[in-house]
């Protein structure tokens, strides 16, 4: 018999295989209900764990005050890539859900994941259905998608859709709502830290690819994500120094060598339509200094470009069709997607 929850005077639940760890910054106004939401969930988690990235509003004090829920106050804010690996490193259920603050879970969710998980065990990760709390008609995405020149981006983001009927293939999951299997989080060396946060999703998505993994979008697992709550939004010069720059780390760390040939004059196009929009957004000052900022750390990403390329399970072509090779990248409306 699956064993239950007894806190407080909650109902009494089935407890899933699973701990999540949601990472706060700077989240007091979303805290309480990421944590409330898990609380209702149909199947309950084995252990809540929040990493709070040295907030300064009271984001861990609120979090405490939550029943069953442990708390790890970090420091300071060494970003949500190493926020996340130490929630991993502490848990011992074989799933890990990995969620912002800024998510509002659906009461299915935990056991869709779960369920999703058991019946496909050659995916280490599962991507949700997240929907635009300011606009649940409206996807904040489902899954990531990498084009061949490097870019990637949240499938059907800001589409007017329900999500997809069935679950799909992605390539990797977004990490704002996800389920990672942790054997093969921490065999893989979990999110890259020195990415702090922004891409590091999609460079774990590639790893997970080339160690042989596939990633699933599960259709039933849905949730609303506020999205950028704690780093000024998407748009703002942190936000985008950061992804321009883990963009480029990202495809010289894991794109396997006869790949990375073929696709270099793809991946450089696509790195000066970069800095053009940045400019015509006011923000070229911004992406050109990502882009030197990238260049200048190549050493030691091309050190760390061995070491992922030595443990390589999957031959180039069979990584190539992961990707998305159209000839203009552009966010699509999700397949297979509710009328």
């Amino acid at each position: 018999m699956p064993a239950e929850s007894t806190a407080g005077t909650e109902r009494r639940r089935p407890v899933a295989p699973l701990a999540v760890v949601v990472v706060t910054h700077q989240s007091a106004a979303w805290i309480d209900r990421c944590l409330d939401s898990i609380r209702r969930q149909d199947l309950a988690p084995a252990e809540v764990v929040v990493i709070d990235a040295g907030s300064r509003d009271g984001s861990a004090a609120r979090a405490r005050a939550h029943h069953g829920v442990r708390v790890v106050a970090l420091a300071g804010n060494s970003g949500f890539a190493v926020a996340v690996n130490r929630g991993v490193s502490i848990t011992r259920a074989p799933l890990v859900a990995v969620l912002n603050a800024d998510v509002e879970l659906e009461s299915g969710w935990v056991a869709a994941m779960v369920e999703a998980a058991r019946r496909n065990p050659r995916a280490a990760s599962f991507g949700s259905v997240q929907r635009l709390a300011a606009d649940p008609r409206r996807l904040d995405g489902a899954g990531d998608s990498l084009h061949c020149s490097g870019l990637a981006w949240r499938r059907g983001h800001r589409c007017l859709d329900s999500g997809p009927e069935r679950d799909l293939e992605a390539f990797s999951a977004c990490a704002a709502a996800c389920l990672i299997r942790r054997s093969a989080f921490l065999k893989a060396g979990g999110f890259p830290p020195e990415f702090h946060c922004y891409f590091e999703d999609v460079d774990l998505g590639l790893r997970l690819r080339l160690a042989g993994w596939n990633c699933l979008l599960v259709s039933k697992a849905t949730c609303l994500h506020a999205g950028g709550a704690s780093a000024d939004g998407p748009r703002s010069d942190f936000a985008t120094r950061l992804g321009h720059r883990n963009m480029v780390w990202s495809f010289v760390r894991c794109t396997p060598l006869p790949l990375a040939i073929l696709l270099l004059l793809p991946f450089l196009a696509a790195q000066a339509a970069c800095l053009v929009v940045g400019a015509l957004r006011g923000q070229g000052r911004v992406v050109l200094g990502a882009k030197l900022e990238a260049i200048a750390g190549l050493p030691r990403i091309l050190r760390e470009r061995a070491r992922i390329q030595e443990q390589r399970a999957v031959s180039a072509a069979s990584y190539a069709r992961a990707l998305d090779w159209s000839l203009f990248p552009r966010r699509r409306a999700v397949p297979g997607r509710r009328r």
